[in-house]
């Protein structure tokens, strides 16, 4: 399956992490599961806003939060298959991929006593993991 990854390609990573998607990947997986899609950020807001988390943001529009409560976010690393070595930050970040009609990608990820989101251009060959929202 090309641009779908599992963390450090070792298979016993997925019922942990998941899986990790390149965008192609990311939005042909959403196109082919009905009644689904990727999230935009507004979406991700609420999702957010839902499992408790308090949100605010700063004048370039970096979104932060609280602790995560109840929302799971399980750190599943990155894939960048062109470095060496080509896999990294597990339980360290948790990025994923949501999209507006405007934008490619969101990296949203989280560090050790530190929650913030961010949108910035990131490349699309990456593989971060993937959250779908129900239409």
């Amino acid at each position: 399956m090309g641009g779908i990854y599992a963390y450090n390609n070792d298979e016993g990573n997925v019922a942990t992490y998941g899986r990790l998607y390149t965008w192609d990947a990311a939005v042909r997986v959403a196109a082919s599961i009905d009644g689904w899609h990727l999230p935009s950020r507004a979406e991700f807001e609420i999702l957010m806003l839902f499992y408790g988390d308090t949100l605010s943001s700063d004048e370039d529009g970096v979104l932060y939060t609280n602790p995560p409560v109840g929302l799971n976010r399980v750190g599943g690393g990155r894939a960048d298959i062109a470095s060496t070595p080509p896999f990294g930050y597990l339980n360290e970040i948790w990025e994923m991929w949501a999209t507006d009609t405007s934008i490619a990608g969101w990296d949203i990820f989280s560090e050790t006593e530190k929650y913030y989101y961010i949108q910035y251009n990131v490349p699309t060959e990456l593989g971060f993991s993937v959250r779908l929202i129900k239409d």
